[in-house]
């Protein structure tokens, strides 16, 4: 951890749960409009869901990506993307979306791509990707993210505790509707790139979790009678200079790709911004409320079945009508004498 830091957030002690009402409220509503947006926009589906075209190749001259582009729209209908890359700029990708017409239209796509890059052009790789092909990465990729969350949730039960793996359910799910309502309502096309940046946001968000609780575990074994509040503030400030350090540079980092990245990166970018705010957002106000919430009523729960096993405050049983023994007559008068106690031995009897 950098010493500036460290100095910064060694003192600092802000009340993190004061304002976790207004924060859950508006994480609330926030998830209500991506939930919305999902529902009524849906999101843009690239070419590697819905099916298309992609054409790798090397060009005989350095291709301008936006002049290229125009070409394309002028022989192609719908989604064209365009990513040149190398020292010289002679390397491209082309992806176009899927043609109305059937296969031969998508041949007739195949045509203008090649007379939008010239002659001399050597082709690396032509794909044809078809709407089963497309179906089929949806639904790999839908199984991909249930099952990354699924072996989050067992690690972190493993790890911790059953109260701590339903935080991070809820802090992933809760990161995972919040960037998908970023695609459905900003229409950001979505590709196995967007897979990979949910699954990024996801580990993210599971890293900050558990720094987090890892904190909280040794607190509360070394303060154990410390209210579970107390504990969970103390734990939160003293990770708060490693949030700042990892939430800062991840924020820098994916500024500048998604500036300087290019339209293939800048989904990817925004996703991965997006998903740090609301990442560390969740660790702190969803799943450390949610902690608290099952951690409290599991061990209200537990005092209650201990007070019925202990029996402190159960009356002891009545006896039967007609069968109460009397205690036994104790004399009144004389005090009972005490018995003698042994003489000390004499002189012989010691010899």
């Amino acid at each position: 951890m950098p010493r500036p830091f460290a100095r910064l957030t060694a003192d600092f002690h802000y009340d993190f749960l004061a304002s976790r009402a207004r924060v859950m409220a508006a994480s609330a509503a926030l998830l209500v409009v991506c939930l919305l947006g999902l529902g009524l926009r849906g999101l843009d589906l690239g070419i590697d869901f819905t099916g298309g075209l992609v054409v790798e190749a090397r060009t005989a001259t350095a291709m301008d990506p936006g002049d290229l582009r125009q070409s394309l729209r002028a022989a192609v209908v719908g989604e064209v993307d365009v990513t040149t890359y190398g020292e010289d700029g002679r390397s491209v990708t082309v992806r176009v979306g899927r043609q109305t017409g059937g296969d031969q239209a998508m041949l007739q796509a195949l045509e203008g791509v090649k007379t939008a890059l010239g002659e001399g052009t050597t082709y690396r790789r032509t794909n044809l990707v078809g709407p089963t092909v497309g179906g089929e990465a949806t639904i790999a990729g839908l199984l991909t993210v249930a099952l990354a969350l699924v072996l989050i949730a067992a690690y972190v039960w493993l790890r911790f505790d059953w109260h701590y793996a339903l935080g991070v359910v809820l802090a992933l799910i809760h990161d995972v509707v919040a960037v998908l309502g970023l695609y459905a309502l900003f229409q950001i096309p979505f590709d196995l790139t967007s897979i990979a940046a949910l699954l990024t946001v996801a580990c993210y968000s599971i890293n900050d979790t558990v720094v987090i609780f890892d904190r909280v575990r040794e607190e509360l074994a070394l303060t154990p009678d410390a209210p579970l509040a107390t504990v969970v503030n103390t734990s939160i400030n003293r990770t708060l200079a490693r949030t700042i350090v990892l939430s800062g540079s991840t924020l820098v980092t994916m500024a500048c790709l998604a500036l300087l990245g290019g339209p293939q990166l800048r989904g990817f970018a925004l996703a991965l911004i997006w998903g740090t705010v609301v990442g560390t957002l969740s660790s702190i106000y969803v799943a450390v409320p949610a902690l608290m919430a099952f951690r409290g009523r599991s061990k209200t729960a537990a005092d209650g079945r201990e007070g019925e096993d202990d029996g402190e405050d159960t009356p002891p049983p009545r006896a039967a009508p007609g069968k109460v023994k009397s205690a036994p007559a104790v004399a009144v008068g004389k005090p009972a004498q005490a018995k003698p106690a042994a003489a000390p031995p004499s002189g012989k009897e010691r010899r």
